[in-house]
């Protein structure tokens, strides 16, 4: 059976990289949300790019460029909520690690010279338990660390979830009056041609 410093070291040396494979996870759970986001700009720029200038100047065709305008600002106020979560996944994020080896070895080599200063008798096993103890403490930091940066980044990861959901409703509830917008543009055009068709005939 394992001393307390044993099972505490193997406790918080799995958590440490229990921590870090939960960060790569979600890191590799990125790139569908960022296909998403790019793909709803290409649709916000097909929007803006195609949207309809000559339109009938009745009451309902004004009522329903008004509520896509509505939509196109609801989307684009989504789209940039989504960005700005998605941007706080990866930065300000700072994961610890433990100490590479080479700082642990040198830590180690003080130890024993500290010790040997001392008169220590059995310096190898009292150096050995003391890197042991450090590194326990380190992997217990930077595992609580990682730990709470892993929450911050779901939570974050989350809510540009929830926008790009948001995004996704409201660019088909737009797409509507969308259509409807180049219907009538379409029918002003085909008029306007035929009118001119007409006058040409008639002169």
């Amino acid at each position: 059976m394992g001393t307390t410093l044993e099972l505490l070291e193997k406790k918080a040396e799995e958590r440490y990289y229990k921590e870090h494979e939960r960060n790569t996870q979600i890191n590799n759970s990125l790139s569908i949300p960022i296909g998403i986001i790019v793909a709803l700009l290409g649709v916000v720029g097909f929007f803006l790019v195609s949207f309809p200038f000559k339109i009938i100047n009745t009451p309902i065709v004004w009522v329903i460029l008004c509520l896509f305008i509505v939509g196109l600002v609801t989307l684009i106020y989504y789209i940039s909520r989504a960005i700005y979560f998605l941007s706080k996944v990866f930065l300000g994020l700072k994961y610890a690690y433990i100490p590479n080896p080479k700082r642990i070895c040198i830590y180690a080599k003080q130890l024993a010279k500290y010790y040997k200063s001392q008169q220590v008798q059995n310096i190898d096993e009292v150096v050995e338990k003391e890197v042991r103890e450090y590194l326990a403490i380190a992997y217990s930091r930077t595992a609580y660390n990682n730990s709470r940066l892993n929450e911050l980044k779901g939570f974050y990861l989350t809510k540009a979830k929830k926008y790009i959901i948001l995004t996704i409703v409201v660019f088909m509830v737009s797409s509507i009056p969308f259509v409807v917008l180049h219907y009538c543009d379409k029918n002003l055009s085909s008029d306007v041609q035929n009118v001119e068709i007409v006058g040409d005939a008639d002169g």
